[in-house]
């Protein structure tokens, strides 16, 4: 019995151990200048297209795009599907869900980026932690051909070549869409 245990404790101390090291090399790059819950940001309020991310028990981390209150999101059965903020964070850790902003605060946003998420909705696409997560799903919104993505990142490289900058993720403000 003990043996398991150990084995448990081996992969959650390598997950814990990668996580920071991505996020040093993400760092490093450029691309992310405050992470998810890193510190203290203003709450920002979602707009249609937004990316949305929120923390699976403080290793990893889950995205989704903004369409009018709802996030959509591809779920681990490999269904897209557009849910509450209460349902994004459900099984989940944490109670906040955080949106990619520039430096001034402002949500990157892209209108088209949740219309073809919306086009995808109640579609199948067999789900893969490291070829088909949520973070390439967020990818082929953001472009019609994406380069790979695995990690949330990679994710954060496409959007700091998008709107120029590092990628500040502030909590979102969603209270008046909360239902």
């Amino acid at each position: 019995m003990p043996l398991p245990l150990v084995w448990l404790g081996a992969a959650v101390t390598a997950a814990y151990t990668g996580n920071k090291i991505a996020k040093s090399l993400s760092r490093d790059e450029g691309n992310i200048a405050v992470f998810p819950g890193e510190r203290s940001m203003l709450p920002v309020v979602p707009l249609n297209g937004a990316i949305l991310c929120c923390g699976i028990y403080n290793v990893l981390i889950h995205t989704g795009i903004w369409w009018e209150g709802k996030i959509v999101e591809l779920a681990g059965t490999g269904l897209i599907r557009a849910v509450s903020v209460e349902r994004f964070l459900a099984d989940r850790s944490g109670n906040t869900t955080y949106i990619a902003c520039n430096a001034s605060a402002q949500a990157i946003a892209d209108e088209q980026w949740a219309l073809r998420a919306i086009d995808r909705l109640f579609t199948y696409s067999p789900y893969d932690v490291i070829n088909n997560n949520c973070h390439r799903f967020v990818a082929q919104c953001m472009l019609t051909a994406p380069p790979p993505v695995t990690r949330f990142g990679q994710l954060n490289r496409l959007l700091s070549s998008h709107h120029c900058g590092q990628t500040y993720w502030h909590p979102a403000d969603i209270r008046e869409f909360d239902i």
